[in-house]
C-alpha cells in the first residue's frame, strides 16, 4: 500500500511541471513553478506539523483520522482536475508543428526514459520522509513525531527562500536544456 501511495505521489510530482507548462504564459513560468513550489512545501510542513500534533496527542486514532482526511482532499482534487476542460492559456499546438498526443509520447523512447528515471528519482526522494520517522523510531529511539517537526522545519526553510530564489532567477536569461 505505501508503495502505491508514494508511487501516486510521484506520477504526480512528474505530471505537474508539464501542466503547469501547458498552461502558463512563459513569461510567467518561474514564478508559477516558484508558488507550486513553496505551496507544496507549506503543505509538506503543515502536514508534518499536524501528523506530529495528532500522533502525540490522539496516537494512530489521529494519525487513521490524518490519513482519511488527506485521501478525502485527494478525491475532491481528482473530481476538480476531471471537471477542467483546459480553457484560457492552454496552447495546445505551436503554429506550423502537428499535434501531439499521447500516442506520439508513449512511442518516444528517449521520452519515456526521463519519465521512467525522474519517477523513480521523486519515488525514492519521497520515500525519505517515511524511512526517516522509521529510523528515529526503530533506530534512535525517538518518538515518532518527532519526524514531523523535523519535517516542518525543513518545509519551513524551502518556504522562506524559494520565493527569494524565483524572484532572484527572474533577472536571468532561462537555460534551455
Amino acid at each position: 500500500f505505501t508503495v502505491l501511495v508514494y508511487a501516486g505521489g510521484s506520477l504526480f510530482w512528474t505530471a505537474n511541471p508539464a501542466l503547469l507548462t501547458s498552461v502558463a504564459d512563459p513569461g510567467e513560468r518561474p514564478r508559477w513553478f516558484g508558488l507550486q513550489r513553496a505551496v507544496r512545501n507549506a503543505g509538506i510542513g503543515l502536514g508534518g506539523l499536524l501528523a506530529a500534533l495528532s500522533v502525540g496527542l490522539l496516537g494512530t486514532a489521529g494519525l487513521r483520522l490524518l490519513a482519511a482526511a488527506n485521501a478525502a482532499s485527494f478525491v475532491v482534487a481528482a473530481l476538480l482536475l476531471l471537471t477542467w476542460r483546459g480553457e484560457g492559456s492552454v496552447k495546445r499546438t505551436r503554429p506550423g508543428r502537428p499535434a501531439v498526443g499521447l500516442r506520439t509520447a508513449l512511442q518516444d523512447r528517449r521520452l519515456l526514459a526521463l519519465v521512467s528515471t525522474n519517477l523513480v528519482f521523486i519515488l525514492c526522494l519521497e520515500g525519505v520522509e517515511l524511512l526517516l520517522a522509521i529510523y528515529l523510531a526503530r533506530d534512535l529511539g525517538q518518538p515518532v513525531y518527532l519526524a514531523g517537526v523535523m519535517f516542518t522545519l525543513n518545509t519551513a526553510l524551502v518556504v522562506a527562500l524559494q520565493t527569494s530564489a524565483t524572484r532572484w532567477l527572474e533577472s536571468r536569461p532561462p537555460i534551455r536544456v
